[in-house]
């Protein structure tokens, strides 16, 4: 069993503190495709098991209420092996188009992701956001969090951006809007859309930081408990190759720190009308979070308001509006 694993019924049991009952399965189904919906994107039974809010039910159990529950009868479509909420059919065609259409960006995505990994400092690379669930619009981004060597954040995103300007003269939108150090992998903003962006990431290289992410980051088990459930065990740190390591070792040269401080303050001054708790931007020696546009809390409050219209939100308020500190 792996710690995060072992970590899912004590933090679910926590939370449920206080609650007047744990939501049923019916409403555990209703909360994932609700979620989903706001993003178009129907869900397979294996998904709705997967990404059931704050519940531990078996797949067995949610396909007998997706059969039995006069609730989900009423207020759930189902074609060719997805769900829906009732009403919004049209997500069905949505899904095989987008799906169709990421195996394209996929390919470039991966070109990327080969390139970025050999850049000094870089430790991890993954795909987060709308393509790692194949659910990409017109013109897709490529976003992407990448986990680089303590004390080169900076460095590493200077780096990078070479790759993000190279990467629109082909027309593709490349971003790196996450980096973080990799002795600093505890994520700052604690809540069910962090949970859920961290559930979807698909790493492509540095599987061994990826793993340590995960177990970093136990909070999010609370969220989406399934989700979490099959993570296996931190892999032994990988090395780097000799000509990697000889770049990085020349780069540790004094000159460089200062190189790396001027990054970090320059991109400080640029963007600090948008720095703060509430805000979506994080600038840090540990830490760079491009996140401008407020995604995070306008997905929330749409999701609050469509729990509201299912008369589910007092159901999961106990959960999205007080698990963040566990």
């Amino acid at each position: 069993m792996s710690l995060v694993t072992q970590d899912v019924a004590g933090l679910v049991d926590n939370m449920e503190a206080g609650r007047p009952a744990r939501p049923g399965p019916g409403a555990s189904v209703l909360a994932a495709l609700a979620y989903a919906d706001l993003f178009d994107y129907p869900l397979t039974l294996q998904e709705l098991a997967r990404y059931q809010v704050g519940t531990i039910f078996a797949t067995a159990e949610l396909e007998a209420s997706l059969q039995s529950d006069p609730l989900l009868v009423e207020s759930i479509s189902r074609l060719d092996g997805y769900y829906s909420l009732r009403g919004r059919e049209v997500v069905f065609g949505t899904r095989r188009a987008r799906t169709l259409a990421a195996r394209k960006v996929w390919r470039r995505a991966r070109l990327y992701a080969r390139l970025i990994v050999r850049l000094p400092y870089v430790r991890m690379v993954a795909v987060t956001g709308a393509l790692a669930v194949d659910n990409i619009a017109e013109r897709p981004d490529i976003d992407l969090m990448i986990v680089a060597r303590p004390g080169r954040v900076w460095l590493c995103r200077r780096s990078i951006i070479v790759n993000v300007r190279a990467a629109r003269l082909f027309g593709d939108d490349l971003c790196p809007n996450y980096i973080l150090s990799e002795d600093n992998l505890h994520l700052d903003q604690r809540d069910f859309f962090t949970a859920h962006e961290l559930a979807q990431m698909v790493p492509l290289h540095g599987a061994s930081v990826y793993h340590r992410l995960l177990h970093a980051n136990p909070w999010a088990s609370g969220y989406l408990p399934q989700a979490f459930s099959a993570i296996p065990h931190p892999q032994p740190r990988q090395r780097t190759g000799p000509v990697r390591s000889g770049v990085e070792a020349l780069f540790r040269h004094r000159a460089f720190d200062r190189w790396e401080r001027w990054e970090l303050q320059r991109l400080q001054a640029k963007l600090r009308p948008a720095i703060g708790d509430a805000a979506e931007v994080i600038c840090s020696p540990a830490q760079c979070k491009g996140h401008t546009g407020l995604h995070r809390q306008s997905v929330m409050a749409r999701y609050r308001d469509r729990l509201q219209t299912l008369g589910l939100y007092e159901d999961f308020a106990p959960l999205l509006d007080g698990a963040a500190n566990v």
